[in-house]
């Protein structure tokens, strides 16, 4: 599961070494917003070199490429420096179709398909069941523009589609990454962003600086006393199915299903040597 992705420009091969030293769950080679059009071209002659580089620096994370949106003038020659460096993990920016995610699956067998655009939120269930989708992620500032509504610090503004989004993932059983949160400064903005987010669903975050990794991968890694209290649900509910009893309780509450079902989530999250 992704916690963090971390988006680096595909021209800035110089930031490839210091992926060693973030715990990014998934990095993104961006040749959208993070390359400049005038050096797109040399980018993507660079990929196979910057994705070999990017995959060695940190074996342990997902190396993934941001692809210009589907129709664009860049779209068709990103798609062919894919093919020519072996992606695997590719992200498709302002998806409004199941066929737009088809025409990027012909080049990469995993995509991340970003919602940002007011109909690509009202396809968002559809998108989420195309062919090769791991996640959706939820782009707030591009579609605040195209709506041309007012960015707020509490993200009112985007409260419906952000959950419709969690939910289109949740229902299809993929991965929902939540906004990015642009003030890269401010620890409290993105603490608050982060709880929002865990309270619609969200599982991951997007992030736009280094320092931003830790910060989600904390907030999206289960807490000691969550962990614990998980444990202890799933092992009353499998007492309780082997003595037959339909009914368990777990410091003083009531266990059913959808419980169980929490628990045995926040269980399977957990890395290295307590899962």
């Amino acid at each position: 599961m992704i916690r963090s992705m971390l988006f680096a420009p595909a021209n800035r091969s110089d930031l490839i070494a210091k992926f060693e030293r973030i715990p990014a769950d998934a990095f993104v080679l961006d040749l959208e917003d993070g390359t400049p059009p005038d050096e797109r071209g040399a980018a993507r002659a660079g990929l196979p070199e910057l994705y070999r580089a990017a995959r060695k620096a940190n074996p342990g994370a997902s190396v993934m490429v941001r692809v210009n949106p589907v129709g664009s003038e860049d779209f068709e020659a990103d798609c062919q420096a894919l093919s020519a460096a072996g992606v695997d993990h590719a992200v498709l920016p302002k998806v409004e179709s199941e066929d737009q995610v088809a025409q990027l699956h012909r080049h990469a067998p995993s995509i991340v398909a970003g919602i940002e655009t007011p109909l690509g939120v009202l396809r968002a269930l559809e998108i989420a069941s195309a062919a090769g989708v791991m996640a959706l992620y939820f782009g707030a500032e591009d579609l605040v523009a195209e709506m041309d509504g007012l960015r707020t610090e509490d993200n009112r503004e985007v409260l419906y589609a952000r959950s419709h989004v969690a939910l289109a993932a949740r229902a299809r059983k993929v991965q929902a990454l939540d906004l990015v949160t642009i003030a890269v400064r401010d620890a409290e903005q993105f603490d608050r962003d982060v709880k929002q987010g865990r309270e619609i669903g969200y599982s991951g975050k997007m992030c736009i600086a280094p320092g931003q990794v830790a910060l989600a991968n904390a907030a999206y890694q289960p807490t000691d006393s969550q962990i614990a209290f998980a444990r202890r649900v799933v092992a009353a509910a499998e007492a309780g199915a082997r003595d037959g009893k339909g009914v368990i309780s777990v410091d003083g509450r009531m266990i059913d299903t959808p419980l169980v079902r929490q628990a045995q989530s926040i269980l399977a999250t957990l890395r290295g040597p307590d899962a």
